[in-house]
């Protein structure tokens, strides 16, 4: 199978943790190695509209197979642009603040609610552990 892009830097497999910027060309993910990673695919958009167009990427004809005439080149792989810890289990969801690309939340099986903010570093600006009583 091949890609346009990968996303590398988690140690997991991302299963379901995963957002997209809506104002900048960021991606944010969460998976089972507690980490939050967030990506900016503007370096690889910026190599695409710089191509000379003498080998093509695996998706830049449309999904068809390609030809023989074609070269195909491995998916082109972007590390991240940081990595965040703080959650001690799972992160299960992610997502980017609706009024800044910089800002983001992560929620985690470990039952805390994290904000970050990509412009002060890698550390958290808020954690809420979440704690629950029954009966």
């Amino acid at each position: 199978m091949h890609y346009d892009v990968i996303l590398t830097s988690h140690e997991e497999n991302v299963e379901f943790a995963l957002a997209m910027c809506q104002s900048e060309p960021f991606v944010l993910s969460g998976c089972k190695d507690k980490s939050v990673v967030l990506w900016s695919i503007q370096d690889h958009i910026s190599t695409l509209a710089t191509d000379s167009g003498a080998t093509k990427s695996p998706g830049s004809n449309g999904g068809k197979s390609p030809k023989s005439e074609d070269k195909v080149i491995e998916s082109p792989k972007i590390k991240a642009k940081c990595i965040f810890q703080g959650n001690q289990d799972t992160v299960e969801d992610v997502q980017f603040c609706p009024s800044s690309a910089q800002e983001f939340c992560s929620v985690g099986d470990d039952s805390c609610l994290i904000q970050w903010d990509a412009r002060i570093g890698s550390s958290p600006v808020v954690k809420v552990t979440l704690i629950f009583h029954f009966g």
